[in-house]
């Protein structure tokens, strides 16, 4: 579980210099508005997922349709 987490957050920078190095918008931005609107743009993405999780998934309707 450990290299899993690790795992997680190694990806999650790697992404993160990806965006800034192929966004030259980001690039001039202060850290403290980078930090406010990937906040907000987590969080969002974070409300929605409990709402997904709870659909119930028919699997043999899915199939046979």
């Amino acid at each position: 579980f450990t290299y899993l987490v690790i795992g997680f957050a190694l990806l999650g920078i790697g992404s993160g210099g990806v965006v800034v190095a192929i966004a030259k918008p980001l690039r001039s931005w202060s850290t403290d508005r980078v930090l406010a609107v990937f906040s907000l743009a987590g969080a969002a993405a974070g409300e929605r997922y409990p709402a997904f999780m709870l659909q119930h998934m028919d699997s043999e309707r899915s199939a046979s349709a």
